[in-house]
């Protein structure tokens, strides 16, 4: 008469062809299993002790424990990937130096006559990306220069100018520069700051690096943030505070917002028609001098030009 088959073999038969503890978080099955092993350790099945299910039921166990762990491994690039696509820019965050302490100095030139009114005038050294540690750049105006803005005289006597390697910055006199860097790729970065730190002004640009200025550019361009998905680069699904922003010209956005207390007006320039251009410019005042933000940002603006 041929023997039937115990209980556990039943169980540990079931287990095996149907895989159940390859299912992890499943606890109902992994319920099951365990208890049908009570059962047959603690019931009428007892004296037919099946080893190898007791076996394959320490395996279950095992395995159970690191199906979770080897889920997440598996899971944890596509989450990182998906988190780098989601990022939210950071309005106003405040500068900090270099670690190198090649951050730049200026120096006086004496005036500059800015819509007939005399304003302080300074020229800037950085060190040059080209050469060694000791090797610097200078940005030095020319004798008797003078250039003209949408600013009052008012505040022109608030007012300072810098020459940078790009192009004059207004600030509020008073300030220092507290950083500029040259890349050897063209891009720049330039930072002013009051004597207090109540206050401060950065600029950035980046004219060679595409996926760098589409990432950049993302948070208030829309087809910037399109550009950079489809050349696949990480990009800002939007800011980490509410902005206020504006078309300016249909490549440069103005920007308002409030953070922490703090008030920052800003304005990013995106182009991608060939050559990818990037910059932004972002300053925070205190409110005593809130009216001079307008003029700082407009001399970034360039001036229509008018077709015939």
């Amino acid at each position: 008469m041929p023997m039937m088959p115990s209980p556990c073999q039943e169980n540990a038969n079931t287990a095996q062809s149907t895989g159940l503890f390859l299912i992890p978080g499943n606890s109902g099955a992994l319920q099951t299993l365990s208890n049908n092993g009570q059962n047959c350790r603690h019931g009428k099945a007892r004296q037919s002790r099946d080893w190898p299910y007791r076996r394959n039921t320490r395996k279950t166990r095992m395995r159970n424990k690191l199906a979770p762990v080897l889920l997440l491994v598996l899971l944890l690039p596509a989450a990182l990937l998906g988190q780098s696509k989601k990022m939210r820019y950071s309005i106003g965050e405040r500068p900090t130096l270099g670690a190198d302490n090649r951050n730049g100095t200026a120096f006086s030139v004496g005036n500059i006559r800015i819509n007939d009114t005399q304003v302080p005038a300074y020229g800037s050294e950085v060190a040059d990306p080209f050469q060694d540690e000791d090797a610097s750049e200078r940005f030095e105006p020319q004798p008797g220069a003078q250039f003209s803005t949408a600013a009052s005289p008012e505040q022109l006597q608030r007012l300072a100018a810098y020459f940078t390697d790009k192009q004059w910055v207004l600030v509020p006199r008073g300030w220092r520069l507290q950083q500029g860097r040259i890349g050897v790729n063209g891009s720049s970065y330039w930072v002013f700051i009051a004597p207090d730190g109540n206050g401060w002004l950065s600029y950035s640009s980046d004219i060679a690096c595409v996926g760098c200025a589409q990432s950049a550019a993302s948070p208030f361009f829309a087809e910037a943030r399109r550009d950079a998905q489809e050349n696949d680069m990480d990009f800002y699904s939007g800011t980490d505070v509410p902005i206020h922003s504006v078309r300016l010209r249909p490549d440069i956005v103005a920007y308002r917002a409030d953070k922490n207390g703090r008030r920052f007006d800003g304005l990013v320039h995106y182009r991608n028609d060939g050559d990818t251009e990037y910059w932004k410019v972002e300053v925070t005042l205190p409110p005593h001098q809130q009216d001079l933000a307008r003029p700082i940002l407009n001399r970034f603006v360039p001036k229509r030009t008018r077709t015939p």
